[in-house]
């Protein structure tokens, strides 16, 4: 199941609809970007799920889960909005040898598919 909220809408609401969903899931955890991450966690700590900060960023995340993509080892849920997300990801080198930033392009949105590459990245490495 992937779940979206569109802006705009109040952070603390929608926070509180996927809480009541984790809760009936028996989930006490989430694992979240660094986006607003105090904020995310005092959220959800306050309605009694824990929130951890990701060891990977989301660039890295999209780039350890290419693998699984290209091997054809992942089946993806029909959801337009994931699909599409993920089609429009940009890898651009940097410079320095830094590994390559992927991202969405300007005006673009990767919610969903950063959630599926994260929910996938924890899966296949075992970690959290």
């Amino acid at each position: 199941m992937l779940d979206h909220v569109r802006a705009p809408h109040e952070p603390s609401v929608v926070v509180e609809r996927f809480c009541r969903i984790l809760k009936d899931y028996h989930i006490s955890k989430v694992v979240g970007d660094r986006y607003a991450a105090e904020w995310c966690a005092g959220a959800f700590k306050n309605l009694g799920i824990g929130y951890e900060s990701s060891e990977l960023d989301k660039s890295s995340i999209y780039s350890e889960t290419l693998p699984a993509f290209s091997e054809r080892r992942v089946t993806l849920i029909d959801d337009k909005r994931l699909i599409t997300e993920l089609r429009m990801l940009e890898r651009k080198p940097r410079s320095g040898g830094k590994a390559d930033a992927v991202d969405h392009a300007p005006n673009m949105h990767d919610d969903a598919a950063n959630a599926a590459c994260g929910a996938l990245w924890l899966a296949s490495s075992g970690s959290q």
